[in-house]
């Protein structure tokens, strides 16, 4: 469950908690944590959307497309790359960050079994990922 799922689902003292971990995790100011986490979702979309036929083309698009996989996942931004694999979430995406493999193209050219010893990831799962990067 992403952190928007859970904060939508949650009492008045996890959404705090909930809003102080994406703010610690983002480095966001509360008000746009909240913003962010209450916008989640279809009202992002509809915002792209309408920007879109607008005619805006400025990066604000791609932005606002960036913070929404931000948001859903959880993670900072050196992260949201590796999310995008099958079976790399915020976790595994971490682990794979702190051992080097900073981009789907290093996981590419990486050996399976070096990816096998990264924490969190088995040799099975190493095969699985390398073989979605490619």
């Amino acid at each position: 469950m992403n952190a928007a799922e859970r904060y939508r689902t949650a009492d008045r003292r996890e959404k705090g908690l909930i809003l102080d971990e994406l703010c610690a995790t983002t480095g966001w100011h509360r008000k746009h944590g909240l913003r962010a986490l209450s916008k989640s979702g279809s009202n992002v979309l509809a915002e792209e959307r309408a920007a879109r036929q607008r005619g805006r083309k400025y990066d604000a698009i791609k932005e606002a497309s960036f913070l929404r996989k931000r948001v859903a996942v959880g993670v900072k931004s050196e992260l949201v790359e590796l999310t995008k694999l099958r079976g790399v979430g915020r976790v595994r995406a971490r682990s794979l960050f702190n051992s080097g493999f900073r981009t789907i193209k290093s996981i590419k050219d990486a050996p399976a079994e070096k990816l096998g010893l990264v924490e969190k990831i088995g040799p099975t799962l190493a095969q699985r990922i390398k073989e979605e990067a490619a």
